[in-house]
Order: C-alpha cells, then structure tokens, then sequence
C-alpha cells in the first residue's frame, strides 16, 4: 500500500491519481527519448545531406574542368591536324612547281628523292620503273647504298605494279608511279627514319603525291631534253587545229 509523506496510508483514489501521474511521466519520459533519438537521427540525415551536397558541388566541378579538357584537347586536335594538311599541301606545291620545271629525268628523280628524305621521312627505299609492261624493273633511286633497300621477293611491289594501288598496311609499303593511270613503277618504302616512326597523314600524302606527279614529270624532262622549248611550241601550235587563222597585222 502507497502512503504519504506522513506515513499515512493513501486511499484508493489518491492511488489512482497517483498511479495515473506516474504512468503519465513514463510516457513523457519516453516521448522525450523517442524525440532525442529522432532529432539525432534528423541532425545525422542533415550531415549526410550536407556532405552528399558538398561532393555533388566537387563533381561538378570536376565535371566541368573534364569538359573544358577534352574540348581544349579536341581543338587542339583539329588545330593540329589542319596545321599538317596546309604544311602537306604547301610541300606538295612546292614540288610539283619543281617537277615542273626539271629539265632531265635524272633530276625528277633527284626532286623526288629529296621529297623522300626531307619532308615524308623515309631512310631506307628503293625506287623502281618498268619501261614497259613485262620487262625487268630497274632500279634508280636512291643513289647512296646506305639508303638502298628492298623486298628481294618483291611481293608489295608486283601487287602495286599489278592494282595500280598502295600495297601494304603501314611500312613496310609499295606506292604505285602512275603514267595515264597505268603502273609504270613503284617506290618501295622499308623504313622511316626515328623520328617518324610510323606512316601518317603527311608521309601518305607525300608517297601518293610522288606516285602521281613523278613518272609524268620524267615524260615531260625527257622532253623538253631532246627537243628545244621554242621548236617544241612551234611544232605543237602547229599541230593544234585552228577555226581561224589571222596574221600579226590583223590581215
């Protein structure tokens, strides 16, 4: 039995009023528990979100510095390779001016092997021409034996001689030289020097140039060396069908 301070036993109802209060703290006790609880929960939910945020901010920063990379590095690319198709180009005119204006086959030839060695990189090659088809190939460049090499089975150039195309993936490779798009020769690349390395863009232009622009050149050297320039203009205005023809007088 429950008694007062007085040592007084309580009666039934002061029990109940009691029991009840007690009850009612307990459940408030509990209730502040249960809060506390939630409110750390609450407090670690927003450490977490405040945390979750934070690294958000740090991808997309991460993000963006990746983005203004790659689109530096893709301009760069373009840049670079814009940059090697006008050097290409600028090359490729010079030379063919050259070409234009050599006055034997021998210095074709020689254009051609400086083309080689300075600008498309080559080390060791061999050029070669068939006089016509079925006829042995000879070879005429390079000059310099420590230059000089080749397939003596001569496989990527019988499959160049014979397409009238590149033959090769890479070096070692066979470049067609073309007369009237016939295969009249071929040059043979076996190596590239150090600093090269590999085949690319530059050098593939250069050979393609070479195999186009070099067996014509050597025609037009080969003519221009037995027949003088003016008698061989004299002999071709000649040849040129005329509608109408006109003295220097105007008569």
């Amino acid at each position: 039995m429950t008694r007062d301070e007085s040592g007084e036993p309580l009666s039934a109802t002061a029990e109940a009023v009691l029991a009840a209060v007690r009850r009612s703290v307990d459940v408030v006790q509990e209730f502040l528990e249960t809060s506390a609880r939630q409110a750390a929960v609450i407090r670690s939910l927003e450490t977490e979100l405040a945390a979750t945020r934070e690294h958000a901010k740090t991808l997309e920063g991460e993000t963006a510095r990746l983005r203004t990379e790659l689109t530096a590095k893709h301009a760069a690319d373009e840049i670079e390779a814009l940059i090697e198709e006008q050097n290409a180009l600028a090359h490729m005119f010079v030379s063919s001016d050259r070409l234009a204006s050599a006055r034997s086959p021998r210095e074709v030839v020689d254009i051609g092997v400086e083309v080689l060695h300075n600008l498309a990189g080559v080390h060791r090659y061999a050029v070669w021409v068939r006089p016509r088809p079925g006829e042995v190939l000879r070879l005429v460049a390079p000059h310099e034996p420590r230059f000089r090499d080749s397939d003596p089975e001569g496989r990527l150039v019988a499959r160049a001689l014979a397409t009238g195309r590149p033959a090769g993936d890479g070096v070692p490779t066979a470049v067609p030289l073309l007369l009237d798009g016939v295969a009249v020769g071929a040059i043979e690349v076996r190596e590239l020097v150090p600093q090269v390395g590999a085949l690319g863009r530059l050098q593939s232009d250069l050979l393609q140039f070479l195999g186009e622009r070099l067996a014509p050149a050597m025609c037009r050297a080969a003519f221009s060396q037995s027949q003088d320039a003016a008698d061989a203009w004299a002999a071709l205005a000649a040849a040129l069908p005329a509608e109408e023809t006109r003295k220097e007088d105007g008569r």
